[in-house]
């Protein structure tokens, strides 16, 4: 009998073990995730968020980034951009915070690059239309006519009063090369604010990750080989990367493009002579800012090789990748340190 109590009161105190071990489980569980995607600044931009409030924050950096998208988009009549754009010659606009900024930035990068990076190539970005079904190459004309209106120099910025104005009429602001890595930075600021140590953003080519993995690993990013069309398979990307708590933006000549006579034409344009940027397939920038990393992305593949190679061997801030459109590649010391295999 005594024996029995002894059993019995072993096996109680094992199941109030298994219990607390159970109730211990639980409590340690992985926080959740979050996934979304939204369509902004004409591309799908998704977001993989982990975390206690990982819901609340990617609803919250979302709204962020659309209300940014929808000021800085000129496809919307309505937006800031837009009106900055049908005022032209006539006047100023006033524009938020975030516009001034970004205008302010691309403008000194405009300077920076000695033209070569200019938003109001708008223009002639319309003149090829390569969101056509059936684009075509423009006559030579019809390029130096629009030519006329792509200068950096005449956007006109009163800090004091928070406006800018276009000099010429017919000039128009396009900030696809800048808005997109600058909302990316805003959702990673919003992620934060929520106590987020683990997200992923791919804005179109713009990552931002901030922190690991949620197991600890670094986030293995695919460098995509720019004539390789597959995208089910590893075996389409020229590097992979792992990093972790950083922003890699590529621009590449295979985005939005057509072929005509056997010439590829992409989207690129080079603001000084109208006709889309040669000598190079993509450009990869890693930098602790995605805005940065978005303009300087698109202004180096317009510069070409030689310069892009020297800007980022001088630039401690950031590190590269190049490819040619003969498909030979240069990555900078810091690059080839982050490749996997």
């Amino acid at each position: 009998m005594q024996q029995k109590k002894k059993i019995g009161l072993s096996l109680i105190i094992l199941l109030i073990l298994l219990v607390g071990t159970i109730t211990s489980f639980k409590i340690i569980s992985s926080p959740p995730e979050y996934e979304t995607k939204e369509f902004l600044m004409d591309t799908m931009v998704s977001l993989t968020v982990t975390g206690n409030e990982a819901k609340e924050a990617g609803q919250a950096a979302v709204k962020a980034m659309r209300q940014t998208a929808d000021e800085a988009t000129r496809y919307n009549e309505n937006s800031i951009i837009s009106r900055i754009n049908n005022g032209a010659g006539n006047k100023p606009v006033e524009v938020t915070d975030d516009l001034l900024v970004m205008i302010k930035t691309a403008k000194e990068y405009g300077r920076l690059t000695d033209g070569k990076f200019d938003i109001t190539v708008a223009p002639v970005i319309d003149l090829w239309n390569f969101k056509a079904e059936d684009p075509a190459v423009p006559s030579d004309n019809k390029i130096e006519r629009r030519l006329d209106l792509v200068n950096y120099k005449e956007i006109n910025i009163n800090e004091d009063k928070r406006t800018v104005m276009l000099a010429e009429p017919g000039m128009k602001l396009d900030l696809g090369g800048v808005a997109k890595g600058y909302i990316v930075d805003q959702a990673a600021e919003v992620l934060k604010k929520f106590d987020i140590e683990s997200a992923l953003i791919n804005a179109g080519g713009n990552i931002r990750t901030i922190g690991t993995k949620p197991n600890g690993d670094k986030w293995r990013i695919g460098i995509r080989n720019p004539r390789d069309t597959s995208k089910d398979s590893e075996d389409n990307y020229s590097n992979i990367i792992g990093i972790k708590e950083t922003n890699v933006v590529t621009s590449g000549d295979y985005e939005r493009y057509f072929m005509e006579e056997g010439r590829r034409y992409h989207h690129i344009l080079d603001p000084n002579t109208g006709y889309p940027a040669r000598g190079l397939a993509s450009v990869t920038i890693v930098a602790d800012s995605s805005f940065k990393a978005d303009i300087l992305s698109t202004a180096l593949f317009i510069l070409g090789f030689d310069e892009a190679k020297a800007y980022i061997q001088e630039d401690d801030s950031i590190e590269g990748m190049l490819i040619t459109t003969d498909l030979n590649k240069w990555q900078s010391e810091g690059f080839k340190k982050l490749i996997v295999d």
